[in-house]
């Protein structure tokens, strides 16, 4: 164990058609030691659902949990300096919304070591995967994304 933290989230969002989210998320991290990697966290929450679809309540306004495991692991590729790290939001189902994930890891290759100067450019590609988008069973989103970041 490395800290332990409180920890209070808010997920908004204001939109004139569609869902318009809005969870607050009271809760504790764990910070934890793990050999080999940069860190890895581990968020428990409430997951307090007040959201709205078009204006009126989803069906979904209730209290829940939510896990969310974070992590960044530095890895040596055939002398290429690669990270896989990313999250994963584990949510429990709640009145009429089935349980979700929400996930998006990455894997990033630091190609600005080629010209000495490490940890500038990264390429990589990232994946978006929601498991039951809000909390709709078999609404599922899967988007593979490339990654380009430059860092000055």
């Amino acid at each position: 164990m490395r800290d332990v933290s409180a920890t209070v989230g808010l997920n908004s969002g204001v939109r004139s058609t569609g869902p318009a989210p809005f969870v607050v998320l009271p809760g504790a991290t764990l910070d934890l030691r793990v050999p080999g990697f940069t860190f890895v966290s581990v968020g428990t929450f409430a997951y307090i659902d007040r959201g709205q679809f078009e204006g009126q309540p989803t069906g979904c306004d209730a209290t829940t949990y939510q896990v969310t495991p974070s992590w960044s692991l530095p890895l040596r590729v055939a002398g290429a300096a690669v990270v896989f790290e990313g999250f994963a939001d584990f949510i429990g189902g709640h009145a009429d919304c089935k349980a979700m994930v929400i996930s998006q890891p990455k894997l990033t290759v630091d190609i600005s070591s080629l010209w000495h100067k490490p940890g500038k450019i990264l390429l990589g590609v990232e994946w978006d995967y929601w498991h039951n988008k809000y909390g709709i069973q078999g609404l599922h989103d899967s988007v593979w994304l490339p990654l380009f970041v430059w860092k000055i």
